[in-house]
């Protein structure tokens, strides 16, 4: 099973410039201890509309968007986002030299777990040690498999990392072939 795939997208400058301003201008997530800010699709789309051009290369599908924060140094626990969803992450500020790191489960238990707004993750039990089946550097644009147990590592020094990720409504698996 592949767990992620770098891709190429059109003015990746320009998305990222305008995606950063997005956060600054439309959101509080920086300010606030929250890691993860759904936002509104269709307001990113009007004010980055190349990055809605460019994944129409890839898929129709419809998309939610949201951002996400990660401040150093530190380790997010492992975990699924779902059982087979295929996501874009998109890296904005501060993302070289932190790594996502992909796990096999080694026997650990997995538990279901509910947010107050109905968003839906899976806890990795810790009955064994999990055992690191590939990791990438956020340097660009990836297609990955939110279903593949992963957590995100970041550095000391480096400032709060700043990615958006989209997730497709329906099966997106294809992207990653």
């Amino acid at each position: 099973m592949i767990a992620y795939k770098f891709i190429e997208l059109n003015n990746e400058e320009t998305i990222t410039r305008k995606l950063n301003e997005y956060v600054e201008k439309f959101t509080d997530i920086l300010q606030t201890g929250r890691s993860w800010t759904p936002v509104k699709t269709e307001t990113v789309f009007s004010y980055v509309p190349e990055l809605l051009d460019s994944l129409k290369k890839y898929t129709s599908l419809s998309i939610d968007i949201s951002a996400f924060v990660f401040r150093p140094p530190g380790y997010e626990e492992a975990h699924l986002d779902g059982i087979i969803e295929t996501r874009l992450l998109y890296p904005v500020r501060n993302c070289a030299g932190s790594f996502t790191k992909f796990y096999d489960l080694n026997g650990n238990s997995v538990t279901k777990m509910v947010e107050a707004k109905g968003n839906v993750w899976w806890k990795i039990g810790k009955e064994f040690p999990l055992k690191e089946i590939d990791r990438l550097e956020l340097t660009k644009p990836v297609f990955f498999n939110a279903g593949v147990p992963h957590g995100v590592q970041t550095p000391a020094g480096n400032g709060p990392r700043l990615t958006f990720t989209c997730s497709f409504k329906g099966d997106a698996s294809y992207l990653l072939t």
